[in-house]
């Protein structure tokens, strides 16, 4: 089984894009095909110092030539303000009846430990509902060990994934079973850039997690597609949020390698 139920219905508010100057590119019959050790997509780094061109008109000749997969601006993206991880977020807890999540824990005859890569803030490691669900995690940031959270949304994520069910929430995730491994990309406003996006969901696969979980802005973005490709190939699934806006994605690519989740509002909304 596929672990569905893994649907983490963690959706992000803000559609902000802002740009690097930077490219992401793969080239059609480049060497990225066969993944190298380091990345899943190129990137180009442009200097004003050094080219009297400009960033847009590089990207479009390099998409005119016919070379390219892809090119793509290095984006900004974020994850949605939370202030806080108060009770609040979890003592209603509708959302397991309107997915079903009772009846998909019940498919499951034989649980086994699944470890889920989060893409986040980090994680809150002595939290009442957390403590006994992390693996080892890694910072981005920093290139460490440290996933001490810079924001309250990793923890929060991490939670409606495992939160055990407890005397102070009355609540639980939706795999309470399964483990987490936080990985740090942000941060302190919640940021991270659509490269260290790709780089996080590579990490996760690199190092056991079966389903890698994003919930940020950029899942539009064809580097996404390609870095769900890469946990494809290798047996994990990439979990990656649509919004919280209710809008029509119509226009976004239509991902073969990603499972992109929406969600609704307890009247079943979007």
């Amino acid at each position: 089984m596929r672990y569905i139920f893994l649907l983490t219905l963690i959706l992000i508010s803000t559609n902000v894009f802002s740009q690097v100057n930077e490219l992401l590119y793969i080239e059609k019959n480049g060497k990225m095909g066969n993944y190298n050790k380091t990345t899943v997509v190129n990137k180009y780094t442009h200097s004003a110092a050094k080219t009297n061109e400009s960033i847009e008109s590089i990207k479009q000749r390099m998409l005119a030539s016919g070379n390219y997969k892809f090119v793509e601006y290095n984006t900004i993206e974020h994850h949605p303000k939370v202030n806080n991880i108060s009770n609040k977020y979890y003592s209603k807890s509708w959302h397991h009846t309107s997915i079903k999540s009772k009846e998909a824990l019940s498919l499951i005859t034989a649980p086994k430990e699944v470890i889920v890569a989060v893409c986040d803030s980090g994680f809150e490691e002595q939290h009442q509902d957390l403590k006994d669900s992390k693996v080892r995690g890694y910072s981005l940031i920093d290139n460490s060990y440290n996933t001490l959270p810079n924001t309250h949304h990793g923890t929060m994520v991490s939670g409606i994934i495992v939160g055990q069910k407890n005397s102070l929430n009355n609540a639980s995730g939706i795999a309470p079973f399964v483990k987490v491994m936080p990985i740090k990309i942000t941060s302190s406003n919640g940021s991270s850039s659509l490269s260290t996006i790709v780089e996080c969901i590579k990490y996760g696969v690199d190092n056991g997690a079966k389903v890698i979980n994003v919930s940020f802005t950029g899942v539009n973005n064809h580097s996404i597609e390609e870095a769900g490709k890469y946990a494809r190939d290798r047996g994990s699934l990439l979990v990656y949020s649509a919004g919280n806006h209710g809008r029509n994605r119509g226009n976004y690519p239509d991902h073969k390698n990603v499972l992109i989740v929406g969600g609704t509002q307890k009247a079943d909304r979007r």
